[in-house]
């Protein structure tokens, strides 16, 4: 800021008030299209949030246990752990997923219909699945989420059996 001379007395071109009564003015000038605006996206927010499908989930948790070992070892926790991945990659294959419907009175392409996502994973460093199902149905995926790990159960007790 320059300053202007006046008999030898400097001050100072804009006092700084002023400079804050400008920008309040400019606020207060459009404050009714900020207030627009947030009416618009909130309208906009309200509206999205009434037309988009809810999403429901359930899940799932199963260890894999081989029998009562006391005194397991680290090459068994490591193994068990590599089961747990293998079974995740089992858990999904189609013929399971098949079977879930069969159990359910379902077909194959209305489970697929009214699920959207079906995720078996390995929980890190532990012997643990999590079996998570998402879909439209509230009713549907719980009983997916409980009728998955059971018919896996039954395969895997059948192919070893």
């Amino acid at each position: 800021m320059q300053n202007v001379t006046d008999m030898g007395v400097e001050r100072p071109l804009a006092a700084p008030e002023l400079e804050i009564k400008v920008y309040l003015r400019l606020i207060w000038r459009w404050l009714w299209l900020l207030i627009l605006c947030g009416m618009v996206g909130g309208a906009a927010a309200y509206v999205f949030s009434q037309m988009s499908t809810p999403i429901y989930q359930a899940s799932s948790t199963l260890m894999i246990d081989e029998g009562s070992n006391v005194s397991a070892t680290y090459q068994d926790l490591i193994t068990a752990e590599r089961k747990a991945r293998t079974y995740a990659e089992l858990m999904t294959r189609d013929s399971t997923l098949a079977e879930v419907a069969a159990q359910l009175n379902l077909t194959p392409q209305s489970l697929d219909n009214d699920l959207s996502d079906i995720s078996v994973t390995p929980l890190r460093d532990t012997q643990l699945l999590k079996v998570q199902i998402e879909g439209i149905s509230p009713s549907l995926v719980t009983v997916v989420a409980d009728t998955l790990p059971a018919v896996f159960i039954q395969e895997l007790n059948r192919v070893q059996g």
